[in-house]
């Protein structure tokens, strides 16, 4: 995923500044911005002195960690302009770019530009034009309207921003696809009603912007879970699509352009041609599992023994693709995800195919297992591999000083949110053939190992 330079950590914050006046938060807990280290507080301030009397700041839903104060060179001057974004208490459908520069020791507003909307669903900072300078790119919209959400693209010129594309929109990806000098914009337009969609890339040319191509997609579909522009392989950029479909499934197509064509790779866009290849029974989201550099489509797999489980239970094991450059995937890694409670535990190379999983859950606490599928013990039980158990800090210590008092063994794993995680790893040795004793003691993990095979999420 894209690190972005000026951006505030906490991503969902809406500041309400009520009367002109706010309630300050520390800026260098909200700020990180390598470049005005020693400045953090004076630029929130000068926004907050910008803003009119009953503003609020807004945090756009997209891309990922995209927050409501940047600091961005919007002119290629060499200096950073504050963007930023607002809504007055006297407007609900109007939306302003807020843009300060910097005159001697003080930020001034140069620009407050409305833009119709009563939620800011995207704002990224590109250069889609090739010149060097970056863009802005905001998409508006209304949640209760029927009619798709507005998307501008504008340019810094003077102390004024030029809209140079409006169109209507569902999703938007913005990369380079062609690898030449200008980023492109990737636009969905989804008609539920009309069950149409489409995919159109704009490209600038001759000082205007063009439709490059355009790609009849799925309209049956529900929606679109997450569009993003990465790598489908070393040498090629596409557009990763996350589509949503029936109560809960999902697939995931992939666009690439070919001699100033969109394709995409999987299906010809029709619901009677939905690839299997990457139908998944819940979404799940594409990315570079494996910060390998090339991102991966997931799709989910039934562990062996879950048969009669139901659907909403089954603790799926997330297996990770890339694409093989045809039309088919390569998987790359296995890992079981509890999004729920916010962690992972990627599988180790020699996990796949040979393992299942089996959770437990009680009131504020759980438990997850994963077991070798390659035969059963003398008892007839399938062997262990590894257990994560996970206690709410509330229960945390009873359950500490129980396992302290019996002496029980076990690691104490990193803590993600309000849980405490802590893992077990077996110890007796069991009676298997020679192969199998041989591939299960291959496969069993290290305390170094199992620490470094859990993760937590965040969401």
């Amino acid at each position: 995923m894209k690190k972005r330079v000026g951006r505030w950590i906490c991503l969902a914050v809406v500041l309400a500044l009520l009367s002109g006046c706010a309630v300050f938060t520390e800026p260098s807990h909200l700020m990180k911005t390598p470049d005005a280290k020693g400045d953090q507080r004076t630029i929130y301030q000068a926004v907050i002195r910008a803003l009119p009397s009953g503003a609020k700041l807004l945090a756009p839903s997209k891309p990922e960690k995209t927050s409501p104060i940047e600091l961005r060179d919007l002119n290629g001057d060499g200096e950073e302009e504050v963007i930023a974004f607002y809504k007055t208490n006297k407007e609900d459908y109007a939306i302003y770019t807020l843009v300060l520069r910097k005159e001697g020791d003080e930020w001034k507003r140069i620009i407050a530009e409305q833009n119709m909307g009563q939620t800011l669903y995207y704002a990224d900072y590109q250069d889609v034009t090739g010149d060097g300078k970056l863009n802005i790119i905001i998409g508006t919209g209304s949640e209760d309207s029927v009619e798709p959400n507005d998307l501008t693209v504008y340019e810094l010129q003077g102390d004024k921003l030029k809209p140079i594309l409006q169109r209507p929109y569902t999703e938007v990806a913005v990369g380079n696809l062609d690898e030449d000098k200008a980023e492109e914009l990737v636009v969905f337009l989804h008609d539920r009603e009309k069950m149409t969609a489409q995919a159109q890339v704009y490209k600038m040319k001759n000082g205007s912007y063009t439709i490059a191509d355009t790609l009849q997609m799925d309209g049956t579909i529900n929606g679109y879970e997450q569009v993003e522009i990465g790598r489908a392989t070393r040498e090629k950029w596409g557009v990763f699509v996350d589509v949503a479909i029936g109560a809960h499934s999902a697939y995931t197509d992939l666009l690439i352009m070919e001699n100033g064509k969109l394709r995409n790779v999987f299906a010809a866009g029709r619901a009677e041609e939905i690839d299997g290849k990457t139908f998944k029974a819940y979404s799940v989201p594409s990315e570079d599992i494996n910060h390998d550099g090339v991102m991966e489509i997931a799709t989910l797999i039934e562990p062996p023994g879950a048969e009669d489980i139901a659907m909403v239970n089954i603790p799926w094991i997330t297996s990770w693709s890339r694409w093989d450059g045809k039309a088919g995937l390569i998987p790359v890694h296995e890992n079981y995800n509890n999004y729920e409670i916010g962690f992972r535990v990627d599988f180790p190379s020699n996990w796949t195919n040979k393992v299942t999983v089996r959770t437990h859950e009680k009131e504020n606490s759980g438990s997850v297992s994963f077991y070798y599928t390659g035969q059963k013990d003398e008892a007839g039980q399938l062997p262990l591999l590894a257990t994560i158990e996970y206690y709410a800090r509330g229960v945390w210590k009873n359950k500490e000083k129980k396992l302290t008092e019996e002496g029980t063994p076990y690691i104490r794993l990193r803590n993600a949110g309000d849980y405490v995680f802590i893992a077990y790893l077996p110890a007796s040795s069991l009676k298997l053939s020679d192969s199998a004793k041989e591939e299960y003691d291959r496969m069993q993990l290290s305390q170094e190992e199992i620490e470094s095979l859990f993760q937590t999420i965040r969401f």
